[in-house]
This record gives C-alpha cells, structure tokens and sequence, in this order.
C-alpha cells in the first residue's frame, strides 16, 4: 500500500472521530436539558462507526493499524467527547478532555479512565509500530 493513501485513510478516520465526537457531545448536552429520551443510542452510534472501521481496513489491508485505530477511538473520542460537553456546560466534566467518565449517570457500554484510555492508545500504537518493523 501505497505511503499516501495509509496517511489520507488515517486523517480521514481521525477526523471521522474528532466529529462524530463533537456532535455525540453536543447530543448529549441537548439530551440532558431535555426530557427527551432515547433508548439504545450507543447502539446506533457504535453501528454508525462499524462500516468507517471496515472502510478503513479495506483501504489500508492492514490488520495491525485498523486495531490501533480501534484502540485509539477511546482516548479521541472520550476526550473530544468531554471536551465539548464542558464547552457546553462549564459544570460538566470540568476537566475537559483529560476528565474522568461520569459512571453513575453514564449509559455507555464501556466507560473507560483516563489512564485506561491513556494506555490502550499506547498498546496500540506500540502493536501497530512492531508490526512495522517486522
């Protein structure tokens, strides 16, 4: 595969995160001054994601980078994810990107720590980085 197209299928997929994070944020925000209640949103949000993943992985052909790309989406996605929902409302999750899941009023079916989401994205890239060299 050609240098190119694993840089453009990488930026394509990280801005795919930073986005869908934002909008996730601010539906959410909306989501909590409202008394609308919408029942299994995780599912679709998560179905949203599967085809760009297989999109990726056709693009790329490559195993190692598409679950690096898989173990990454926490740490964007939660902090983007935090990040706007503070922008939105000052008093929630005050420390932006690098705050920590809110579990009592959370429904997501993975809620991860920073650390957690720190290290996955680390495991990652370290799995993706030797399958390079080897």
């Amino acid at each position: 595969m050609m240098i190119f197209e694993t840089i453009l299928a990488l930026l394509s997929l990280l801005t795919f995160y930073v986005s869908t994070s934002l909008v996730e944020g601010a539906l959410f925000h909306l989501k909590a001054k409202s008394k609308l209640k919408i029942k299994n949103q995780h599912f679709y949000l998560v179905a949203m994601r599967i085809p760009f993943w297989v999109l990726f992985y056709l693009v790329t052909c490559n195993w190692f980078l598409l679950l690096f790309m898989v173990m990454l989406f926490p740490f964007i996605h939660d902090g983007v994810y935090y990040w706007t929902r503070n922008k939105l409302n000052p008093e929630v999750y005050p420390y932006g990107f690098w705050d920590e899941p809110d579990t009592i009023k959370s429904d997501a079916v993975f809620d991860f720590t920073l650390k957690q989401r720190i290290w996955l994205a680390i495991i990652g890239l370290v799995i993706w980085l030797v399958s390079v060299i080897i």
